[in-house]
């Protein structure tokens, strides 16, 4: 399965941002569906990509 745009724009926000709450609040999104975004990106590349 690949990436989508939607799991990768919530990795880079969250990179960007130093925080789920904060990148969350700039998306306009809730912080946990952009934490399971990172989640399920994590799972598809098989690392985990944020520290939490």
């Amino acid at each position: 399965m690949e990436a989508t745009l939607r799991q990768l724009s919530a990795y880079a926000a969250v990179a960007r941002a130093t925080s789920f709450t904060a990148a969350a609040a700039r998306l306009g999104v809730s912080q946990s569906s952009l934490s399971r975004a990172v989640a399920d990106l994590e799972r598809q590349v098989g690392a985990q990509l944020l520290e939490r």
